[in-house]
């Protein structure tokens, strides 16, 4: 495996880095099942997220001698606003014109055979969001209800500008203070397509007809707590492991396709021993799997097969917290490196243009608050970061040059910050506060925001 090289100036890789920045951004049109990565979570990092980084950020604040106080685990951690994204949101590499959000239609106006909806639920919160296709958007969330588990999931076929109520599973969504992975309990929402979802947290439930009732959820038996779930529209990956209240030990990667509750084990992809978080992220042509741990792990599939890759951090500064491919290119994949500090965690990031085998930095780092992250890949040079805790602060930031520069996106400061972003094809992004009161939309690569309210 490559060594991962810090020089940002090396010739072949600054031409290559050029080519892709000066080369127009193609706009594709989602296909359906592709946005597994929409989805937002402060937390999603819940687990995933935050027991992710966080799992990061602390074990290298315990080697640093116990700095700062990171963030929760895995096992014992639940936040208000949790991601779901299933990872990027995936392109398929086909030829076109930028896709932009499709006009507003008439409201409750659903996708050819998609059940028609009900009203949303006075008061909806969303906690995650997900893309099933171009446009249409889930999101799980909670409202003030008589009668418990309040879970609710919504529908949008024109990029948010109207939402209809769908039926959830009867299953609780967790909440602050309550276990985030019981199998009891959901937190996120991922769709492979408008008809083929899931909901998931500790246990599983799937729906093979759109959410058109409670009867149709299906709970599903992996004999095992789900840290993390994607799909790329084909398949849906779960990465499953023995958890206690304190614990998770000995994950494994399970495989399905999407139109079947089959799932199997892939072969090659196991981590005995503890782990602290795990997250997949999923696009047309490319999966990561990135495990936290006493040894953090990096597992990367292209369209063939599943491979362990060396992470950049191994030969850089800090603990690996997440690898995302690129909506655009599968062969392009971001990572970022944590090091933690007093209160506050610097991400350094480095970009593979070969499905991650050789790994280059490309900036200084960032730093943010200690928390959830979160990071959103368009292509080489367009990211996006989300940073977030319910301890308060947090910052959405944008990058224009592969993350050798931030800026704060031109959005209203939020108390908690950011749960999630998500790159949702072409020039699309989405973000979720922790608040999880408004979902907004960038259509131009992060330079302008506006919110969509889910009501």
């Amino acid at each position: 495996m490559s060594t991962p090289t810090d020089d940002p100036g090396t010739p072949d890789l600054d031409q290559r880095l050029r080519t892709i920045f000066t080369e127009p951004t193609m706009s594709l049109p989602i296909p359906p099942g592709q946005w597994d990565r929409v989805v937002g979570e402060a937390r999603r990092r819940r687990r995933r997220g935050q027991m992710f980084v966080l799992s990061t950020a602390a074990a290298v604040v315990l080697l640093a001698g116990g700095v700062a106080s990171v963030a929760p685990r895995l096992t014992g951690e639940s936040t208000a606003t949790r991601g779901s994204a299933t990872s990027q949101i995936s392109t398929a590499a086909q030829g076109g014109e930028q896709s932009a959000p499709a006009p507003a239609t008439s409201a409750g106006v659903g996708g050819a055979g998609l059940p028609a909806g009900a009203w949303v639920p006075a008061g909806f919160h969303p906690t995650s969001v997900t893309t099933a296709a171009d446009g249409v958007l889930y999101a799980l969330g909670r409202a003030p209800c008589a009668t418990s588990p309040c879970t609710s999931l919504v529908r949008s076929t024109d990029w948010g500008r109207h939402w209809v109520g769908l039926q959830p599973p009867r299953v609780a969504l967790s909440v602050l203070g309550t276990p985030a992975l019981s199998t009891g309990t959901v937190t996120d929402v991922r769709f492979a397509n408008p008809r083929d979802g899931w909901v998931f947290g500790g246990g599983l439930w799937s729906t093979h007809d759109g959410a058109a009732s409670t009867a149709t959820w299906r709970r599903i038996d992996l004999g095992a707590t789900v840290l993390d779930l994607a799909t790329d529209g084909r398949q849906v990956w779960a990465f499953v492991a023995s958890c206690t209240a304190s614990q998770c030990r000995d994950g494994r990667l399970l495989a399905s396709p999407v139109g079947a509750d089959h799932f199997t084990a892939v072969d090659g992809v196991a981590v005995p021993g503890e782990l602290a978080g795990a997250r997949l992220n999923a696009t047309a042509g490319a999966v990561t799997l990135t495990v936290s741990g006493p040894q953090p792990l990096l597992f990367v599939r292209d369209a063939h097969r599943w491979a362990a890759r060396a992470t950049p951090c191994q030969a850089g500064p800090g603990m690996l917290q997440e690898a995302v491919p690129s909506a655009v290119d599968p062969a392009v994949v971001v990572a970022t490196c944590a090091t933690a500090g007093a209160g506050q965690v610097s991400l350094t990031t480095y970009v593979a243009l070969d499905s991650g085998v050789s790994w280059h930095r490309t900036g200084n780092p960032v730093r943010v608050r200690n928390g959830a992250h979160q990071l959103a890949v368009v292509d080489a040079g367009l990211l996006a970061l989300a940073a977030g805790s319910t301890a308060g602060g947090g910052a959405l930031l944008v990058s224009q040059d592969s993350g050798a520069a931030w800026h704060p996106a031109a959005v209203p400061i939020q108390q908690d910050g950011w749960a999630w972003v998500g790159a949702a094809g072409g020039r699309v992004l989405l973000a979720l506060p922790v608040s999880g009161e408004r979902l907004w939309m960038s259509t131009d690569g992060g330079q302008s925001w506006r919110a969509l309210t889910v009501r």
